[in-house]
């Protein structure tokens, strides 16, 4: 390990030890040479770190909310004048353009969400219409089951679509 990476781990570890700050930490050595440790992600910086794209850009002060939606523009015009900067480390403008490029993807599944549950919640209400009319206006006992059956799993169908979703914003951090 070169001297200068040895001495900002040594300077950092002590620093998180006398803080009583919990080690939140990232090793700067080159990984888009060298790579990260297991379960650790190569950033912008060539810095290894263990935590998620968007608390390691708040950490380092490139901060967005995705429930503000002008957060990514923000942050991209804070990146252009960053790229206009000379300076600024080339490595902080990659890490930038990584951060807004997480805020943007974030952004984008976002709207995939909210379009997946408006079309679903719209499908449904449109069955349960459908099914509710037949259950009340059918003379068959077994058209009037099959409907009650229909409402059954549409309902089920919804709940597995909220699991979904929910399980890919886990997955995706």
């Amino acid at each position: 390990m070169p001297g200068k990476t040895k001495n900002k781990i040594i300077l950092l570890l002590a620093v998180v030890v006398l803080s009583g700050v919990p080690a939140v930490y990232a090793i700067c050595d080159d990984c888009k040479i060298k790579g990260c440790p297991t379960g650790q992600r190569c950033m912008g910086d060539s810095c290894c770190t263990a935590l998620s794209v968007e608390e390691y850009c708040h950490s380092i002060g490139f901060l967005y909310d995705i429930t503000d939606p002008e957060a990514c523009n923000i942050l991209g015009e804070k990146c252009e004048n960053l790229s206009d900067a000379t300076d600024i480390e080339e490595a902080t403008k990659l890490l930038c353009r990584q951060c807004q490029g997480d805020c943007e993807l974030k952004k984008f599944l976002k709207d995939i969400e909210t379009a997946v549950y408006g079309i679903a919640a719209g499908l449904a209400i449109l069955m349960l219409i459908v099914n509710g009319v037949y259950i009340l206006t059918s003379q068959d006992p077994e058209v009037r089951d099959n409907a009650k059956k229909s409402i059954v799993y549409i309902i089920i169908a919804l709940i597995l679509i909220i699991i979904a979703v929910e399980f890919v914003k886990y997955v995706l951090g």
